[in-house]
């Protein structure tokens, strides 16, 4: 994440022809506190602001977080509250972040032009562990795996190391760790 961005934006977006209801949920980590904020839980805070629970097709739903807070962790997941079994079946679906100027920003077009990275989701899942954002390393940690949780786990959140990353990175591509050179194609 560029040092002058202050606040990102993780949002996903979808239409279909069909009604949709997808929802992002946050799980923030600082030193001295804990929280969730999703459409279930805090829609505001400090270190993060949600954009309210959307509930049809050809919308998004936003997690603004304040990079400023140098102690942050936020893991973020997405799922189908309504909808088809799977991120696959949905005619347009992705993820994505970009900067804002300010918390709670209105912005009109999700454009992948406009954005650091968008995914699109294609995923057989219903419910997707997405990645995390740590503010002092400023950097976006992408899992894309499957989770039976709408909201991540604090303590992998605060166990996310090297070697987690590099197991989920291997996970993602379907890698198989081995210790012969033989072994390996």
């Amino acid at each position: 994440i560029p040092d002058e961005v202050e606040r990102i934006r993780f949002f996903v977006y979808w239409n279909d022809m069909l009604r949709v209801d997808i929802d992002l949920h946050g799980s923030l980590l600082t030193k001295n506190s804990a929280e969730s904020i999703g459409y279930d839980r805090d829609f505001k805070s400090e270190d993060a602001v949600f954009s309210g629970d959307i509930t049809h097709s050809n919308a998004a739903e936003y997690i603004d977080i304040n990079l400023n807070n140098t102690n942050l962790y936020a893991c973020v997941a997405i799922n189908i509250y309504d909808g088809p079994d799977s991120f696959g079946k949905i005619d347009t679906c992705f993820v994505g972040a970009m900067a804002v100027k300010e918390m709670g920003e209105n912005v009109k077009l999700y454009n992948p032009k406009n954005c650091f990275f968008t995914h699109d989701l294609k995923s057989k899942a219903r419910t997707i562990l997405y990645g995390y954002i740590d503010s002092e390393s400023r950097s976006i940690i992408f899992v894309g795996k499957p989770t039976s949780k709408r909201y991540g786990n604090y303590k992998d959140i605060s166990k996310f190391n090297v070697e987690t990353y590099l197991n989920y990175l291997a996970e993602s591509q379907n890698i198989t760790f081995v210790s012969d050179k033989d072994k390996a194609d």
